[in-house]
C-alpha cells in the first residue's frame, strides 16, 4: 500500500499543503506474521480467499462464515469451497451457504490472540467459469444476538473477480474483526452501489491493499468508511482518477469518514472538484487525529449543499480545506445550515475560507457552529472576522466553551438582527472580556435569552441594541449567571416574562453589577414583570431607582429582592413607593 502522492488530472489540485509535516504520514500496516498466509494469486483469477478467527467453545457463536455467491453459467454452475478445516464441498450457485467452525478441529500451532485460524477458499467449480453479478457476505449465521451484531469472524479477505459488479461486505452484520480487505477487479466490471458496504463499520480495519474500480454514475459514498476506528490512512490509490471513487459523479458524502478516530492521512488529490455533491453531513465527524484535508472543491452551481457537522470534533484539523465554501449552504431549519460544522475544531488558526456573508440562501442556522462539544479549549484568543451574521437566524450555543477574549476589531458591532434565538450563544466563554454591541430585533424563539452569557466570568459589559420582542415563553433563565466581573447591562427588554421562573438565577453571582440600562425612556416599563433576585449585587441608589422606574405595573404578586446590598440604606420612603405603587414587594 502506497502513501506517496499520485499523479492525476491537471484540473485537480494534487499537491500536499505546504505545512504538511511528516507525522501526518503513516507507515503501512504490517500483517501479523502469526497469521496464515493467504497465498493470493497474481492477476485477476476468479477467487475468494479469507482468514477466519475460530474461538474456543465459549465464544463459538462468532466462529462461522456465511455468504451468497453466484456464477456465470457455462459449466457446473456451482462453487467449490475449501473451508480450511479439512472440509471441502461443492454448493449450488446463488444459494446462501453457512459453515460453523470448531476450535478443536484446527491445529494448535495456528493459535494467536486467543483464537485459532482457518483459511477458506472459494472458486467457481467449472474451469473458465466466473463469479456472477453478486458476492454477498452480509448474511446472518447461526442465530444469536451476538452473531447478528458481529457478523462472521473474518480477519483478512481477498476477492478477485473480472465479472462481479456487486460486493456486499456487511451492513446488517458488519465484519468487526476484519483488519484487511483487498478487492481486485477490472475496469470492465466496475462495482455498483454496494461498494459503500465494503468498509462499512469495519472497526478493526487497518489495511486496504487493493482498491476496486467503481462505476461512473451519480454515486453515493455515504458512510463508506463510517466507524473504521482503526484505519490510519486512506491509500493513495483511492485518488487514482480511473478508480472513480471521489470524482465529479459523487453526489453524497454523508458520514463518509465519520468515526474514523485514528485517521491521519488522506492522499493529495483524493477529492478534487465535486460539482454534483450536495451532502457533506458529518463527512469527517469525530476524525480526532486528522490534521490535513486535501483540496475539496465544494460546488457553487448546485441548488443546495448540506454542511451540517461536517468537521465536528476534528480537534487537530489545522486548516479548512482549500475549495471549501458555503455559498450554497442549505438554510432551512430542517437541514441546519452550519449547525455544528466547526464544533470542536480547536486547532484551526486560519479561517479565511469561511465567509458567512457568502450564502445565497436568505437565512441559515449557525447553532453549535463553533461551540459546545469543545472539551478542549481552542487556541483562538481573538475571534477572526468571518463576515457579519446578518444571514443567521439561530445562534444557539454558537460560541459556547470557546476561549476567545474578544472579537476582531473589524466587528464594530455584531449583526444578529435576523436571529430569533441567543440561547447559550456565549455560555461558558470563560475568558471573554469584551463584546461589541449586539444588534438584534425580535428574539421570539423559546428560551431565546436563556443561559446566553452564563459563566462569562470576565465579561465586563453587554450592550443590546434594537430589541423589539422577547422570548416567546418569557425565559431569561441564568442569562448572566456567574458573570462575576460584569458591571453594566444595556438594552434588554425584560418585560416579556410570563411567570416567576423566567428570571430564575438571571443575575446570580453578578457581584460587580453596577447598572442595568433598560431600553426606552426614563419610565418606560421595559423592566421586570415577575419576581427577580438582585441580592448580593452592588447597585447604588441611582441604579436601583432606574430599576424601579422601569418596573412593569402588575396585579399579580411579585418581589424584587435587594437583600445584602449596603446601598439600599440610601433609599427613601418616596423611592420605595415607586415600586410599591406598581404592585411590587421589596425585600431589603
Amino acid at each position: 500500500m502506497s502513501f506517496l502522492p499520485v499523479t492525476g488530472p491537471s484540473n485537480v489540485p494534487r499537491s500536499a499543503p505546504s505545512d504538511l509535516v511528516l507525522d501526518t504520514m503513516v507507515d503501512p500496516w504490517v500483517r501479523p506474521s502469526e497469521w496464515l498466509d493467504l497465498n493470493k494469486p497474481e492477476g485477476v483469477p476468479e477467487k475468494i480467499i479469507g482468514l477466519i478467527a475460530v474461538y474456543p467453545d465459549k465464544l463459538k457463536s462468532i466462529s462461522w462464515l456465511s455468504f451468497l455467491c453466484t456464477t456465470v453459467a457455462g459449466g457446473a454452475d456451482a462453487l467449490t469451497i475449501d473451508w480450511g478445516d479439512g472440509t471441502v464441498e461443492t454448493v449450488a450457485s446463488n444459494s446462501t451457504v453457512t459453515h460453523v467452525y470448531d476450535y478443536n478441529d484446527l491445529p494448535a500451532n495456528t493459535e494467536f490472540r486467543g483464537y485459532r485460524q482457518a483459511r477458506f477458499e472459494l472458486t467457481p467449480t467449472a474451469v473458465g467459469d466466473k463469479f456472477g453479478s453478486m458476492i454477498d457476505f452480509n448474511k446472518v449465521g447461526p442465530a444469536t444476538s451476538a452473531t447478528v451484531y458481529w457478523g462472521s469472524a473474518i480477519l483478512d479477505m481477498f476477492i478477485s473477480t473480472s465479472n462481479c459488479t456487486r460486493i456486499r461486505m456487511g451492513t446488517t452484520y458488519p465484519q468487526q474483526l476484519c483488519e484487511q480487505i483487498a478487492i481486485r477487479n477490472t475496469p470492465n466490471n466496475r462495482l455498483l452501489t454496494d461498494y459503500i458496504t465494503l468498509y462499512y463499520y469495519k472497526r478493526s480495519l487497518k489495511s486496504i491493499p487493493e482498491v476496486p474500480y467503481l462505476r461512473e454514475d451519480n454515486k453515493s459514498l455515504a458512510n463508506s468508511f463510517i466507524d473504521c476506528h482503526s484505519l490510519e490512512a486512506i491509500p493513495d490509490e483511492f485518488a487514482n482518477p480511473d478508480k472513480n471513487w471521489f470524482d465529479e459523479n459523487t453526489a453524497n458524502m454523508q458520514g463518509t469518514f465519520q468515526g474514523c478516530h485514528s485517521l491521519r492521512y488522506l492522499p493529495p488529490g483524493l477529492f478534487g472538484d465535486l460539482p454534483n455533491c450536495t451532502n457533506f453531513y458529518r463527512t469527517f465527524r469525530n476524525c480526532f487525529m486528522l490534521e490535513h484535508i486535501p483540496y475539496m472543491g465544494i460546488s457553487t452551481t448546485v441548488s443546495e449543499v448540506w454542511l451540517r457537522e461536517m468537521f465536528l470534533q476534528c480537534s487537530r484539523l489545522k486548516a479548512i480545506p482549500q475549495g471549501f465554501n458555503i455559498s450554497k449552504v442549505r438554510g432551512s431549519q430542517a437541514l441546519y445550515g452550519l449547525y455544528g460544522t466547526f464544533n470542536g475544531c480547536n486547532s484551526i488558526q486560519d479561517w479565511s475560507l469561511l465567509n458567512i456573508e457568502q450564502p445565497e440562501t436568505t437565512l441559515f442556522d449557525m447553532s453549535l457552529a463553533f461551540g459546545e462539544y469543545s472539551a478542549y479549549f481552542p487556541n483562538i484568543a481573538v475571534f477572526p472576522y468571518i463576515g457579519q451574521f446578518s444571514k443567521v437566524y439561530d445562534l444557539f450555543a454558537t460560541f459556547q466553551y470557546k476561549s476567545i477574549r474578544r472579537f476582531s476589531s473589524q466587528y464594530t458591532y455584531l449583526d444578529f438582527t435576523n436571529c430569533t434565538r441567543l440561547r447559550q450563544t456565549f455560555s461558558s466563554c470563560y475568558y471573554l472580556e469584551e463584546l461589541p454591541p449586539i444588534h438584534v430585533s425580535a428574539l421570539t424563539q423559546s428560551f431565546s435569552l436563556a443561559y446566553t452569557f452564563q459563566n462569562c466570568y470576565r465579561l465586563r459589559e453587554v450592550t443590546i441594541v434594537g430589541m423589539t420582542a422577547g422570548p416567546a415563553d418569557g425565559e431569561y433563565t441564568r442569562c448572566f449567571l456567574n458573570c462575576y466581573d460584569l458591571q453594566k447591562i444595556s438594552g434588554i427588554d425584560w418585560s416579556y416574562t410570563n411567570d416567576s421562573g423566567d428570571l430564575s438565577s438571571a443575575f446570580q453571582s453578578c457581584r460587580n453589577l453596577a447598572y442595568i440600562d433598560f431600553p426606552g425612556g426614563p419610565t418606560d416599563e421595559t423592566g421586570f414583570k415577575h419576581s427577580v433576585v438582585l441580592s448580593y449585587i452592588r447597585l447604588d441608589r441611582d441604579a436601583i431607582l432606574n430599576i424601579f422606574n422601569h418596573l412593569c405595573t402588575i396585579t399579580h404578586s411579585a418581589t424584587i429582592d435587594l437583600r445584602y446590598n449596603s446601598y439600599t440604606a440610601d433609599l427613601t420612603a418616596a423611592d420605595k413607593l415607586i415600586a410599591t405603587n406598581k404592585g411590587w414587594t421589596i425585600s431589603l
